[in-house]
């Protein structure tokens, strides 16, 4: 079951990784970045009530699961978004990409203040290759200091960490079909509020942007939520979201694909970084944790 749950991770960011497509298709045909998310989230929604509805899965968890999950994809799922796109009208793309994608270590930071797990020395040494990898992907010439930028980047990443947290922790009684329509509904309902005060709410009316809202609806949504709900359900948090961070490098793939962009040298070897560090989060490698409690005398005589 553990290999299944690792698998729904890396597919997850494999889909997440058509994001840039589909939404760069759309926000060219003069969509904003809030109007595009919010059709992005209500398509996500009717897709998956069409799939409950077809599959007749009855009522499952408690009244307050519900609104926890609701409340817990509208805050923490939905503000990672709207703050990068914030944080990137003050820093470049590539840097605030860089910023956000620690989230893994405040996953194991959350995993260690709240729950007293210690942090494995193989997941730490995972995470710095990743980082490095994804430094590399990035136009270094692009990176500039903006406190505020910055601030906005950090704050999205860790609203998307506490995310996946609450995701593991509180919620894994839920099962993973109506979790993902919750989250998902509640993101509509948020970025349809920001679209509306925005003033950039507008209807698709061409056949391309219906394609790409439901590209990034069902693709890059429904499907990728559903997944990693999957895998939070037989791998740890932290495990999870450090093989999230393989999206960049399914962006950077997509993006050579499908939009005709150059592959440097240092986005060649960012990539094998990326995928390095993954790779180390999937074997079982035996070494120190970091912070863990030290037995006792009396636990070591008795293991004795």
């Amino acid at each position: 079951m553990e290999r299944r749950g690792t698998w729904c991770a890396i597919i997850s960011g494999l889909l997440y990784g058509l994001l840039g497509y589909f939404g760069v298709s759309l926000m060219n045909s003069g969509f904003s970045a809030f109007n595009a998310a919010f059709w992005r989230f209500f398509t996500s929604t009717l897709f998956l009530t069409l799939v409950i509805l077809a599959k007749g899965n009855k009522k499952a968890g408690t009244l307050r699961q519900w609104l926890l999950v609701f409340a817990n994809g509208g805050i923490f799922y939905g503000a990672p978004g709207i703050l990068f796109f914030l944080a990137s009208q003050y820093i470049a793309t590539g840097q605030a990409m860089v910023i956000f994608f620690i989230f893994p270590a405040f996953v194991m930071l959350l995993n260690r203040i709240f729950l007293k797990q210690p942090i494995k020395v193989h997941y730490l040494l995972s995470f710095l290759l990743i980082l490095l990898g994804l430094i590399m992907l990035v136009d270094i010439n692009e990176m500039r200091f903006n406190l505020i930028g910055m601030c906005l980047c950090s704050l999205s990443a860790l609203s998307y960490a506490i995310y996946i947290f609450v995701s593991k922790n509180e919620l894994k009684s839920m099962p993973a079909l109506p979790s993902s329509l919750l989250v998902s509904l509640g993101c509509m309902c948020t970025t349809g509020a920001v679209a509306l005060i925005d003033g950039s709410f507008v209807l698709p009316n061409e056949f391309d942007q219906w394609f790409n809202v439901l590209g990034l609806g069902i693709i890059c949504s429904a499907l990728p939520i559903l997944l990693l709900f999957e895998a939070l359900e037989h791998i740890s948090s932290d495990k999870a979201s450090l093989l999230s961070v393989l999206e960049p490098v399914f962006v950077v793939i997509f993006g050579v694909i499908l939009l005709g962009e150059v592959l440097t040298i240092a986005s060649l070897f960012g990539i094998i970084l990326v995928l390095i560090g993954a790779m180390m989060v999937t074997i079982k490698i035996k070494l120190p944790d970091l912070f863990k409690p030290k037995r006792t005398s009396s636990e070591q005589i008795s293991d004795g």
